[in-house]
């Protein structure tokens, strides 16, 4: 399928801040597995991600970064690292199972598309367990459980944005927070308590 095709079909572009700030705080609607309609969005939509991964440079992407005219509002869509592997998935309605404690976290420096990458220091927790439905091309989309976690020498890499900090900020996008107004941007508290924020740190068990 032709990417400038189906991105002129789609009304497709890169969502950014103070253009599209509607739908970059808009919490990402959840997607019906069984139906046809919203399965179709979510193939478009991973061709759109792995487009503009590759034309931005983006390590990951959520279906805020990218506006379209296809749905309503963002849907629960993430692309992101394996925790454990090289390469990328698409994982869709993803759900927080576990997360270490507020104490347990590190200073994560990163970048957002949807600002002209500017680059601040967010805190982030060491662990961070999902479950959700992965993309599998040619077969329903199968329920998967990750676990993503600092390693030890991870933090010798203090540069880099790891895969349990990535899989953080695209989780967070899909709320409506962005790096700029996320709560543990200056101060480590990582409650998530924001006027944004549609959830609380004390809603899910601790590491």
């Amino acid at each position: 399928m032709d990417i400038g095709e189906l991105e002129r079909r789609l009304g497709a572009e890169r969502a950014l801040v103070g253009r599209h700030d509607s739908w970059l705080y808009a919490k990402a609607r959840e997607i019906d597995i069984a139906n046809e309609a919203d399965m179709q969005s979510v193939h478009e939509l991973d061709l759109m991600m792995k487009h503009y991964m590759g034309e931005f440079h983006w390590i990951g992407v959520s279906s805020n970064n990218i506006y379209w005219t296809a749905t309503e509002a963002p849907i629960s869509v993430v692309r992101v690292p394996y925790p454990d592997r090289e390469g990328h998935t698409t994982l869709l309605n993803p759900q927080i199972v576990k997360r270490s404690w507020p104490w347990r976290t590190y200073p994560s420096f990163e970048t957002c598309g949807a600002k002209n990458d500017e680059s601040v220091q967010v805190m982030r927790h060491t662990f961070f367990k999902v479950d959700a439905f992965e993309l599998i091309r040619g077969e329903p989309p199968k329920k998967v459980q990750y676990s993503y976690r600092l390693t030890e020498k991870q933090r010798q890499s203090p540069d880099k944005v790891h895969p349990v900090a990535i899989m953080q900020h695209e989780f967070d996008h899909l709320q409506g927070i962005l790096i700029f107004n996320h709560p543990g941007i200056s101060n480590g508290d990582l409650s998530l308590k924001s006027p944004r924020a549609p959830y609380s740190g004390n809603l899910f068990p601790m590491d």
